[in-house]
């Protein structure tokens, strides 16, 4: 694992714990309803995602992300 890997995965608190990054949290806070049987939820999910990838702060690293959690997978 690489030194830019490891920053995507963990951030190093305040308090010295490693906790996973608000990346990958999202990235496994979407697989569930990516994977529902309701479409609507599907659909909410995939405009979700949209929305996340085209803020003004989104960074290659998100979409990095998303990838290495295979949400494109899921989606498709």
């Amino acid at each position: 694992m690489s030194l830019e890997e490891g920053d995507n995965s963990m951030e190093i608190t305040e308090d010295g714990e490693d906790r996973p990054s608000f990346n990958v949290l999202f990235a496994e806070a979407i697989k569930g309803p990516l994977l529902s049987s309701d479409n609507q939820v599907q659909i909410s999910t995939l405009d979700l995602i949209f929305h996340f990838l085209s803020s003004e702060g989104a960074l290659g690293k998100q979409i990095q992300v998303l990838v290495e959690e295979n949400i494109c997978r899921l989606c498709f």
